[in-house]
């Protein structure tokens, strides 16, 4: 009996020292994975800041009379912006996957108009390869649903600008029907294209992150192996199932599946809890709308001078503060009817001063300012740090030009409905 009872308490003991050990190694691994968060989130700020800049001036460069061979040049470095852009952003969403921030924006849009912005973006580059591009839809799918429309667009767009890098000629094409496969789902997208295609060997890792069918197209077509992987994992959370059919040198189908249901309600309002108060898709700016008094805070002076040029043309006066403080000292001076906030500044942040102003507010019984805080950092978190602060939208930087111009028409647009 004593022996029984003594290798019940060796048992026991060695049971909790596994069980110790394993949970060790989880608290190490989440550690690891919160640090890599941090720092790519830290990246992330120090190269959008400059990018914001580099973007900036050459989309303006491009709106001054230029020669054909200056207008070549912009486009180059236009086309660069968007692949460091598409780099900078895989590589946070990889993150977000792997920290299980992800998450889903379930707002009404129009499936049909998704499908034009797609072609209005990637038909002039087919062009420019000779390819043949064609998008459609079923004629017995819903026009409406309420799903994540941006995640959508950006598995796509992924699946999309795959088979323009990997097709030389011939054509590609997308097609959306009603599911009846055995796999869960409403939708069925199915992307086909004539290109190079994948061997039978590398079926196994395409959709592993890091990952290409072959090495050597990383150095012939470029990419960083994770649009595949992040594609997988988007399509998983919108309740659906991705698979692919390949031959080499007769091309790829990629399909896939998704859970979103079908709506009757063509508009909603412009409030998106996920990105802000107001939702900037359907703004049209007015560059000779009325004169608005504009407040730019940003430590950074490039950036305080491209917000200048991106309003020198518009009738609205604006200000520049450099920091936090200075910023909550200028506004308790004077009124300001908008105000570009950016959030990490040395000394008082974004977050800080955004909190003075709305007290401020408060004690004189002044008309709050529409607050706009702009930023390299485009997690989730940020984005409702930023609103918990008292900012009205959240931009992630690079900010464009358009994207300014639509954020001030947003906040005094006498339509407050917007089709999706």
């Amino acid at each position: 009996m004593a022996v029984d009872i003594t290798e019940k308490k060796s048992l026991a003991d060695n049971l909790e020292k596994k069980n110790k050990e394993l949970l060790g190694a989880a608290t190490k691994a989440k550690a690891a994975t919160d640090a890599k968060t941090v720092f790519l989130a830290n990246m992330s700020h120090e190269i959008r800041t400059p990018l914001n800049s580099i973007i900036g001036i050459t989309d303006t460069l491009a709106e001054t009379p230029l020669d054909n061979q200056q207008a070549s040049f912009v486009e180059i470095l236009q086309r660069a912006n968007h692949q460091l852009m598409t780099i900078i952003n895989d590589i946070l969403d990889l993150s977000k996957v792997e920290a299980g921030e992800m998450e889903l924006r379930p707002l009404p849009f129009n499936l049909q108009r998704l499908l034009d912005e797609l072609e209005a973006v990637l038909g002039f580059r087919a062009k420019e390869k000779g390819l043949k591009l064609s998008l459609s839809i079923d004629p017995d799918v819903e026009e409406y649903f309420v799903g994540d429309a941006d995640r959508l667009r950006q598995v796509l767009m992924n699946l999309l600008n795959n088979s323009l890098k990997f097709t030389n000629n011939g054509e590609i094409s997308l097609q959306v029907s009603v599911n009846r496969t055995t796999h869960k789902g409403n939708l069925l997208f199915c992307v086909t294209d004539t290109g190079i295609g994948i061997s039978k060997q590398k079926f196994k890792d395409i959709f592993q992150p890091f990952t290409q069918a072959d090495t050597t197209t990383t150095r012939k077509y470029g990419g960083t192996g994770l649009g595949l992987s992040i594609t997988k994992n988007i399509v998983q959370m919108m309740n659906g199932h991705i698979w692919f059919e390949s031959q080499p040198g007769q091309g790829t189908s990629f399909f896939f599946t998704i859970s979103v249901p079908s709506t009757t309600e063509r508009k909603t309002t412009m409030h998106n809890p996920w990105q802000g108060r107001y939702q900037l898709t359907d703004v049209n700016h007015n560059i000779s709308s009325s004169r608005r008094r504009i407040l730019v805070v940003d430590d950074v002076e490039d950036n305080r001078h491209l917000f200048g040029i991106y309003l020198q043309k518009t009738a609205h006066a604006v200000s520049y503060a450099s920091g936090g403080l200075e910023a909550v000292e200028m506004v308790a001076k004077e009124h300001y009817d908008i105000i570009f906030m950016d959030v990490q500044m040395p000394g008082m942040d974004g977050y800080e001063a955004t909190r003075r102003i709305r007290d401020m507010e408060i004690q004189m019984n002044r008309t709050p300012a529409k607050i706009f805080a702009c930023t390299a950092n485009a997690f989730q978190e940020d984005v409702r740090k930023s609103l918990s602060a008292g900012c009205d939208l959240h931009l992630s930087k690079p900010v464009r030009k358009d994207t300014m111009l639509k954020a001030i028409s947003s906040c005094f647009n006498d339509a407050q409905e917007a089709i999706y």
